[in-house]
């Protein structure tokens, strides 16, 4: 205890202590310093009037401060009161709010109950630390539990002083932020739209098993509960939930979502009427529109570790419509995680059991795909790469429907289940020669041609083993040839061949010229079932000018297998190596009878048959730490004969590129060029070419050392070298490819404008729209325990998922969002519409349907 005034008088007998001056005081965590001070030592009392301050030191964060005109404190028990008392607790300001008559005469202010708990009467609290608060919440009475919480009675919210929200109680955590958040816009598509929310945190901790003064986190977990309105769509409402169990063994996250939109109308399965195809005299049009107003998506990921060797996974992602991301999702998100339309919905659970020895795991998998009821020529360019409403011969017109139908979705996959048991390479002896042996066993769905109707699908069993040896001969210290070879043996029984083609053929009177009144119907086949040309109804259909027939596939094979590859460290910064692989397979068994159709997803949809293959490749990578360069080049050849390849299969490809980085990585540039060439068409077609294409992209980042700004410039370019299309006299058939000439250009710019501001500038230039694509601003306000962010965005896209007057025919299209959301004074958060994470954001391309 020091007097600043050295005037102290101390009563031996009584243990008292008194100060007439200005005084300090220090006791343990304690620091008191006041006009006048008496101290009873006995009883480890003190009172003291006049300019009090009472500070109560943290080990963490800042102290607590105590002003008040008069005050009685015991320092043992940690309890007192307080007269006229403002101060800080934390990152919490808190101030007298009390008017003549508020509080009974002699009544404290603020009564310390214990080291933990402290009440406060009339008094106002806010975070904010400006000296005129720009809001507040005043209470008739607070319950202060230190390092935990506030509870409000009679809460009054102020902005400026001003009241503007009242409620009975409230309450708030002192070491989390606000559990509320909240979001507002406008979009062309949207129209005004906002989500209010309201997020919960849930935790177990206990004893550690090392260390018992430790605790960890048994269970936990995080929830967010939200509304929506959007007035171009309607109300919604979510929740989403991330959590864990059992010390992390059982984790995962669920997000649950729907929305009532009662002005949409969609166009129903028939797209095409087959009667109509063949009248090559006008467009066929589509009257089918459907109201579907209940629109939704449901996401869960789970994973749990039964044993050590035992983990069972689960991934649920569905929704009802591909457009419910691009209409309402994406405009709530976060801007890198934006799906635009995503045509393909799936659920999987797999159980797996792995050891150093073996692997195994069961398989259940159920995969939905949107398609037009057709049969799919997947050797034509166009046909396998449709979207959405278009039909690739002929596009429909005058079409008033807001999205895709729900009875366009259609079985892609249905694995139950795929059972894959595989060993680890294994040694033998101590040789460098080692073992391995792969089996499946599966019942999954066959297809066929036609994604909707199911008179072409078929299960097909069918069981595989594969076994293979491997030598690692070691050259020297820097060089290693490895040498495999395996053989493996098969079969696969579909449940029928028939294709059913006569389901949707036509009809038609066929005058001649030696009888034109001849009467006779025959039978028309090209182009009567979509985009393959049956030659009659036993199911046998033209690819170029080969026929097939289901009725050709074989139920068993075999195949072998020889890869060499060659391993080189020619230095410490340069590695390299080259690969020769060849797979020679019986003729005419699923798999390969698929892959001659120009099918490119049996092997992701039915199974992943081995099909054949020569091919070779090889590649330089210079990887050097002083200074930071990354340069690489690579390059392959298909050696199978050019009259036996597959349409779309792959010809060659070379890729080579360069990255650099200053050794502060202030600076960092990269740029790469590849060239690729691919079969189009089957090569017996009449169409048949090599399609070559060259990609080109670069980009340039720079933020300075105190990373208060940063610009980064990225510049793509898709040139096809050899773009073939074919348009009748009508110009209604046209085949062509979907990979033209396009080059996209971005800018972004992004600075701090204040301790408090930040602000980002994108731009995006696309000649595929004729020139800007995205304009975009984004400014951000730290409001010490809230974050707002303003996002404004001008976009041209073609590709609009809505149909709407008021959507699409307006363009370009406008989109302002504006987030907030509480938060701890200090505490970096992202939320809302999320900061922009520019140097990986993730560019939003659409998934096609096939």
């Amino acid at each position: 205890m020091r007097a600043l005034e050295d005037v102290i008088d101390y009563d031996e007998i009584d243990q008292i202590l008194y100060a007439p001056g200005r005084t300090q005081l220090e006791y343990g965590q304690y620091y008191l310093e006041a006009d006048k001070v008496i101290v009873d030592a006995r009883l480890q009392e003190i009172q003291a009037e006049g300019n009090v301050l009472l500070r109560i030191r943290q080990d963490v964060g800042p102290p607590n401060d105590i002003y008040a005109d008069s005050l009685r404190f015991n320092f043992r028990e940690g309890e007192g009161v307080a007269y006229n008392v403002s101060g800080q607790h934390g990152f919490i300001f808190f101030r007298n709010a009390a008017r003549e008559g508020d509080l009974p005469p002699n009544t404290p202010q603020l009564q310390k109950l214990s080291e933990q708990e402290s009440i406060f009467r009339r008094t106002s609290l806010t975070t904010c630390d400006f000296t005129i608060p720009h809001y507040s919440v005043t209470g008739r009475e607070i319950i202060l539990y230190e390092r935990d919480r506030v509870f409000i009675r009679s809460a009054t919210f102020r902005v400026w002083g001003v009241p503007v929200f009242y409620l009975p109680a409230y309450s708030r955590s002192l070491l989390e932020s606000s559990p509320w958040f909240v979001q507002v816009g406008w979009g062309s598509r949207t129209g005004p739209r906002i989500r209010v929310g309201y997020g919960y945190r849930h935790k177990t901790m206990e004893p550690s098993f090392k260390q018992d003064d430790l605790l960890e986190e048994r269970s936990g977990g995080r929830a967010d509960v939200y509304m929506d309105y959007l007035s171009e769509y309607g109300p919604g409402a979510g929740f989403d939930y991330e959590y864990q169990f059992a010390y992390n063994k059982h984790r995962g996250r669920m997000s649950l979502y729907g929305l009532h939109d009662g002005d949409r109308e969609v166009a129903g399965t028939q797209l095409l009427n087959p009667e109509e195809i063949f009248d090559l005299t006008g467009q066929v049009q589509n009257d089918n529109l459907q109201s579907e107003p209940n629109r939704w998506r449901v996401l869960w990921q789970h994973r749990s570790e039964i044993t050590d060797e035992l983990t069972f996974r689960l991934n649920i992602d569905e929704f009802s419509d591909p457009d419910i991301f691009y209409d309402v999702l994406d405009n709530f998100g976060r801007l890198d995680e934006e799906r635009d339309r995503y045509v393909l919905r799936r659920s999987r659970a797999a159980l797996s059991f792995v050891n150093e020895v073996l692997a195994i795991h069961l398989l259940a998998d159920l995969k939905d795909r949107i398609g037009i009821d057709r049969y799919t020529d997947f050797s034509r360019p166009s046909d396998d790469n449709r979207q959405f409403d278009l039909q690739p011969d002929r596009r429909l017109e005058d079409v008033d429907s807001d999205g895709i139908s729900a009875d366009r979705w259609a079985a892609a996959s249905r694995r139950l289940p795929q059972v894959d048991i595989q060993t680890r390479w294994l040694p033998i002896g101590n040789r460098p020669l080692y073992y391995l042996t792969e089996l499946y066993l599966y019942n999954n769905l066959d297809k066929g041609f036609n994604s909707l109707n199911q008179r072409d699908d078929a299960y097909v069993r069918g069981a595989e083993i594969y076994q293979a040896l491997l030598y690692q001969w070691k050259l020297s210290e820097r060089y290693t040839l490895l040498a495999q070879a395996g053989i493996g043996v098969g079969v696969a029984d579909r449940e029928n061949h028939d294709l059913d083609p006569t389901y949707s053929t036509t009809r038609i009177a066929a005058p001649t010229l030696a009888d034109p009144l001849n009467t006779e119907e025959v039978v028309l086949f090209p182009n009567q079932v979509g985009g393959m040309v049956f030659i009659d109804d036993d199911g046998n259909f033209l690819v170029g000018r080969r026929t097939m027939n289901m009725e050709d596939i074989e139920p068993t094979y075999v195949w072998g297998d020889a890869k060499l590859q060659f391993l080189a460290r020619f230095s410490d910064a340069l590695s390299g190596d080259l690969l020769w692989r060849i797979r020679e397979t019986t003729d005419d068994f699923i798999g390969d009878w698929y892959a001659s159709t120009g099918n490119l997803t049996f092997r992701d949809d039915l199974f992943d048959y081995k099909i054949r293959e020569h091919w070779v490749e090889g590649g330089l990578d210079y990887r050097l730490a002083r200074p930071l360069i990354n340069a690489f080049v690579r390059g392959g050849y298909n050696l199978v004969s050019r009259g036996d390849v597959f349409s779309k299969e792959d010809l060659a490809f070379a890729r080579t590129g360069l990255g650099w980085s200053n050794q502060r990585q202030t600076l960092a540039i990269r740029g790469s060029v590849g060239w690729e060439n691919d079969q189009q068409f089957d090569p017996s077609d009449i169409r048949a070419y090599e399609d070559e294409e060259i990609h080109l992209n670069a980009a340039l980042s720079y933020s300075p050392i105190h990373g208060r700004w940063f610009i980064q410039l990225e510049l793509e370019r898709d040139i096809e070298l050899d773009q073939r299309s074919e348009v009748d006299d009508q110009k209604k058939l046209t085949f062509f490819t979907e990979d033209e000439t396009q080059t996209e250009a971005r800018v972004t710019f992004g600075r701090e404008l204040g301790p408090k501001w930040k602000t980002e500038i994108e731009v995006e230039w696309d000649d595929e729209v004729g020139g800007l694509r995205e304009l975009a601003w984004l400014l951000e306000r730290d409001l010490h325990d809230a974050v707002a962010i303003l996002r404004v965005e001008v976009e041209n896209d073609e590709e609009d998922a809505d149909d709407r007057e008021t959507s699409a025919s307006e363009s370009p299209q406008i989109d302002v969002r504006l987030g907030l959301k509480f938060k701890i004074p200090g505490q970096n958060v992202a939320f809302g519409v999320e900061e922009v994470d520019t140097i990986q954001r993730e560019q939003r391309r659409a998934q096609l349907a096939y």
